[in-house]
């Protein structure tokens, strides 16, 4: 008997320790979580972006985000040459659902650049940096270098789930549930970062 005591003693112990182990796994308050993705309209089909695609003059572009936790929004676009912040949403609530341009509109490809370059980054707190950055004059050389302090500084996780024309300040809503998009965005893939998380699309432009 009091063996079995002992043993019943020692796995309460194992439990609680075991416990304590996951509720320290589960409960990571850095961690960053947000469903990303581009759709690429060509008119005849609309597809989700991978990443790098090529795509020819006339196809349109619409972002998508929705983040597990608050946090702040960015969305850059580049050509390598000129940089535009296409937006800066701040104080996101969680699950809030993120469109660019905006639910009716799109970004159209007018092939005067063989590179088109999104870069979407989510974070936890405000990057002052980002702002300061784009209220002076900034060049795709300084834009690329705090890329990738950002990339690294998240130290992000790019593995998926499973799959189930000007700058315009775009839409913030809610999910409904009833939406076209919403389905989109229920089958985008999750991505994680540590505080911050970075995702970049890179469309090269078919002549």
């Amino acid at each position: 008997m009091a063996k079995t005591l002992n043993l019943i003693r020692t796995f309460c112990i194992m439990a609680a320790l075991l416990g304590v182990g996951v509720a320290a796994v589960f409960s990571q308050p850095d961690m960053l979580s947000a469903r990303i993705g581009m759709l690429i309209d060509s008119g005849e089909q609309s597809i989700r972006a991978r990443g790098q695609e090529r795509i020819k003059p006339g196809d349109r572009l619409r972002i998508y985000v929705q983040s597990e936790e608050a946090c702040h929004v960015y969305v850059v676009h580049t050509d390598h040459k000129t940089v535009t912040l296409l937006g800066a949403f701040e104080a996101m609530s969680p699950r809030a659902e993120l469109v660019l341009p905006s639910l009716l509109e799109f970004y159209e490809v007018d092939g005067k650049s063989p590179i088109e370059a999104f870069t979407i980054i989510c974070s936890t707190a405000k990057l002052n940096d980002i702002s300061a950055l784009f209220n002076s004059k900034v060049t795709y050389e300084n834009w690329a270098l705090m890329e990738e302090k950002l990339i690294k500084q998240g130290k992000i996780d790019l593995s998926e789930k499973p799959d189930k024309p000007s700058p315009i300040a775009g839409n913030v809503r809610e999910l409904t549930g009833s939406n076209k998009d919403d389905s989109f965005i229920r089958g985008l893939p999750i991505y994680s970062g540590n505080t911050i998380l970075v995702k970049r699309y890179e469309f090269n432009i078919k002549k």
